[in-house]
């Protein structure tokens, strides 16, 4: 039996110094690598196609995008190191959608990007943000192998450093954290999201001329519902909602929209969004056909 064993036995080589592999979907090469430009190429690709195609509605894009497009994402951001998603990789990713959702949606590049990443309860665009999300996959990711009580999986991994540098990463506070360890597992992640989408609201609430009535957006939420719904506006109602939403309409009043007078080109008011649709002149048809019947 033993000469029948060692004859069958075969020798397992090992990876070569300048030698890659690929298993169960992750690239070795000495340690786990995250193949950057591979990554940004391939999605980059799959983000150009969508935006291209003009069989569907920019609304029908943006979910394609956060419920189909993006997790292609979520395994390699899952099994990369820590180390490995660096700042600089994932605000490429950012920018790389942010162009896109800006080209489908045909609104200015000085849109404020808060929009994009905020909540629909508050008017936004509720999308997701690489550079967050990243580190939320590999936090949820943590947790279920923690739970696995797999003991070696535990002794190849220090998995409580991991999630700690999961939530440094992301910036949350000492409280928020500590209120997260009350919460089961499935439902840490979407408290995450939503203190970081509530963030970005905040954020998008100071800024000096585009965040202007932003806070009353967190009155009615209920009103804001049009944001992802789009029902009873056209595409190009809807596209031309949020842009009067990010305070970049092409009105001279607005930073940036008029080189020359403020005033109305049509009378002699400041030209402002509220006059235009509320005052001139040369809007009142569209106003009056705007009233119900009675």
């Amino acid at each position: 039996m033993k000469n029948h064993y060692s004859s069958t036995m075969k020798q397992i080589k090992c990876i070569k110094k300048n030698e890659s592999i690929k298993y169960l979907g992750v690239t070795f090469n000495e340690e786990i690598t995250l193949n950057e430009t591979d990554i940004m190429t391939k999605f980059n690709s799959k983000l150009q196609r969508m935006v291209s195609t003009q069989v569907l509605y920019p609304h029908q894009k943006l979910t394609l995008l956060n419920i189909f497009l993006w997790p292609t994402l979520t395994y390699s951001f899952q099994n990369a190191p820590i180390n490995k998603l660096s700042h600089k990789f994932l605000s490429k990713l950012d920018i790389l959608v942010r162009s896109a959702i800006k080209q489908i949606l045909q609104i200015p590049h000085d849109t404020p990007s808060s929009l994009l990443y905020s909540s629909h309860k508050v008017k936004g665009l509720n999308l997701v943000r690489n550079e967050w999300e990243a580190f939320v996959q590999k936090y949820n990711a943590t947790l279920i192998l923690l739970n696995c009580n797999c003991d070696a999986v535990k002794f190849c991994r220090d998995l409580k450093k991991e999630s700690e540098e999961c939530l440094t990463k992301l910036e949350l506070s000492a409280e928020f954290k500590a209120s997260l360890t009350k919460l089961p597992r499935k439902k840490q992640t979407k408290e995450i999201r939503e203190h970081l989408r509530d963030k970005e609201y905040s954020s998008w609430c100071q800024l000096p001329t585009k965040g202007k009535g932003v806070e009353q957006f967190q009155e009615v939420p209920y009103c804001n519902k049009w944001m992802r719904t789009k029902s009873g506006l056209s595409s190009t109602e809807w596209t031309q909602a949020i842009k009067m939403v990010g305070n970049v309409v092409p009105v001279k009043c607005v930073p940036g929209r008029s080189q020359g007078s403020k005033r109305c080109r049509h009378c002699n008011e400041y030209e402002t969004l509220a006059h235009i649709l509320g005052k001139c002149e040369r809007s009142a048809l569209i106003r009056n056909n705007r009233q119900p019947n009675p």
